[in-house]
């Protein structure tokens, strides 16, 4: 699982747009985001999910590559949830307010 961190590319990936609608269903106990949660991040109107890769860009920032990948079963479509750089240090199990800085 990697550590969701290119906050960037994550703006990127939510910004693009699409007529097709995919519906998702999240069960009740499944609502709530808590620090140390095992996440995947899906672009509603396409339904692909945010996908890291183990590579790196070769120029510029340095940071590792992510794009969108439309299986939903890949492991490297998981982000791990934990406090943000200027944030507090959060404790796992601790519910995640909207709002909150998060990487």
């Amino acid at each position: 699982m990697k550590v969701l961190h290119p906050l960037i590319s994550v703006a990127a990936f939510f910004a693009s747009s699409s007529t097709a609608a995919v519906d998702f269903v999240i069960e009740k106990e499944f609502e709530a985001v808590t620090c140390g949660s095992s996440i995947k991040l899906a672009h509603s109107p396409t339904g692909y999910r945010l996908h890291s890769h183990q590579v790196t860009y070769g120029t510029g920032s340095g940071q590792q590559s992510v794009t969108g990948f439309a299986a939903g079963d890949d492991t490297n479509s998981l982000f791990v949830v934990e406090h943000g750089v200027d944030s507090p240090f959060c404790k796992r199990g601790q519910p995640v307010k909207c709002g909150d800085s998060v990487r």
